[in-house]
């Protein structure tokens, strides 16, 4: 699925697993020859006490996280097996914004909902191509904006996800506006094919009804 480096899952509850252990501490070593500070876990503490932050492990890989004045986890910075991510919540504690990229270069940004429910997502297809997916209040993409081997092309999706309409500019080969049926086939193209403009209509079996182009 599209940005599938957003490893929102393995995280979703990181923040309170991690706290539990950073609470309590284990020792730290101290190495009096160059100031070297060597811990698991570090806690940060504001001067009423209140956990207000730290440094830990939470299946063997790094996080530092941050508490609001009221408890809540506001923002984390991890690393996974699959790459780094930086997460920034609101004052419920649910995701706001989440930027991530994967060990193969596919940065993405997701910004969600203040019902925790994702929205939009920026990304680079197999780290080249620049998309630009949004999606509506059920966490269903809906639109899609994107750049394929330079040709800039735009598709709208049905609450299924199915193409409905699409639109692509093909350099110098032309131009396509398509309507598509349930099952996500063309059933109506205008387009332009180099400096020919043309139309298909096609039937539920995708035989051919109608081509006209200019002679």
């Amino acid at each position: 699925t599209i940005c599938s480096v957003v490893i929102i899952s393995l995280f979703s509850s990181l923040i309170t697993l991690i706290s539990a252990h950073l609470l309590t501490p284990k020792s730290v070593q101290a190495d009096n020859n160059n100031g070297t500070v060597m811990a698991r876990n570090f806690v940060l503490v504001d001067d009423n006490g209140n956990h207000r932050g730290g440094i830990g492990f939470e299946n063997k890989e790094p996080v530092i996280y941050l508490y609001d004045s009221n408890g809540v986890a506001r923002a984390y910075l991890a690393v996974s097996a699959t790459g780094p991510i930086f997460g920034l919540r609101n004052a419920q504690g649910k995701s706001d914004i989440t930027i991530s990229t994967s060990n193969n270069s596919k940065p993405c940004i997701l910004l969600n909902s203040i019902d925790d429910e994702k929205r939009l997502i920026i990304m680079l297809k197999d780290g080249k191509q620049p998309a630009l997916l949004l999606y509506d209040s059920k966490s269903k993409p809906r639109f899609l904006l994107t750049i394929d081997n330079d040709n800039p092309s735009m598709a709208m999706l049905d609450q299924e996800g199915i193409y409905q309409f699409s639109m692509q500019a093909l350099g110098k080969q032309g131009a396509l506006l398509s309507f598509h049926d349930n099952g996500s086939d063309s059933s109506a193209a205008l387009g332009m094919r180099g400096a020919m403009p043309f139309l298909n209509l096609k039937d539920k079996d995708s035989s051919g009804l109608f081509t006209g182009a200019q002679p």
